[in-house]
Parts: structure tokens; C-alpha cells; sequence
């Protein structure tokens, strides 16, 4: 069984500075691999985050756009969970704060002066990240 369906690195959370560009640094849950694994299921690790290098806007765009999957993933790991481990679900409720958080960040940089977010319509982290440079 797989709790986190699709989960497994945080992309992007950490950007490491390449001139005048940034270059995502993909950090290892090992809390969340390790749960999963002592439950008797398998960790997955994500693809999803192929921007490579950009400005620190364009990432920005990009990450609001993972993070709607990721928060998306947790929410519905965490239905699963409640019924078979309450635990789990309280993990999962937690890294799901931390996430929505964070989410909360990325967009207090990408909203205009009306409150706006340029990334609104998007449905890739690359569409995301041109918009969100223009």
C-alpha cells in the first residue's frame, strides 16, 4: 500500500544560487520515506519539478504550481490514512500545514498590487513560470 501517492522530495524548497540564476536543490523526506516504508509501503519520489534553471520569479511560479499537486497528494493521503492509521494521518496533517505554508509564501511574491496571481490559470510549473516572469 502507498500512502503518499506520489510523494517523496520537496523540489525547489531550497534554491542554490548560479549566477544570475537559481537551479532547484531537491531535499529528501526522510521522515515521510521512512513512515511509509515502516508501514509496508513504498515511497515515491517525484518528477515533477523540470524548470531547471530561472530566475528566482520563475521558480516562484513554478513551485505555487508543484505545490498544488503536492498539497493535492497530501490531502487525499490523508483520507486514506485516517482509516487505517491515525498516526500517519497526523503526520500527514502536519507536513500539510507546512506545505500550505510555504504555498502561502511563494504566493505573497507572485500576487500584483490587486491581490492577483499571475499563475492563477495555469496548469504547468512551466506555463506558471513564464507568467510569472511577464
Amino acid at each position: 500500500m502507498t500512502f503518499w501517492p506520489g510523494a517523496g522530495r520537496t523540489p525547489g524548497t531550497h534554491l542554490n544560487p548560479a549566477g544570475a540564476t537559481l537551479a532547484p536543490r531537491e531535499v529528501d523526506d526522510d521522515v515521510r520515506h521512512s513512515r511509509v516504508r515502516a508501514q509496508g509501503g513504498s515511497s515515491h519520489l517525484r518528477d515533477d519539478y523540470s524548470l531547471g534553471r530561472g530566475t528566482a520569479q520563475a521558480h516562484l511560479g513554478a513551485l505555487d504550481k508543484v505545490h498544488d499537486g503536492m498539497i493535492g497528494d497530501h490531502r487525499k493521503a490523508i483520507a486514506v490514512a485516517g482509516e487505517v492509521d491515525p498516526l500517519t494521518e497526523d503526520l500527514l496533517i502536519g507536513q500539510t500545514a507546512e506545505l500550505e505554508k510555504f504555498q502561502w509564501f511563494v504566493r505573497a511574491h507572485l500576487e500584483n498590487a490587486a491581490g492577483q496571481l499571475p499563475t492563477a490559470g495555469d496548469v504547468s510549473e512551466k506555463g506558471a513560470a513564464h507568467d510569472a516572469t511577464t
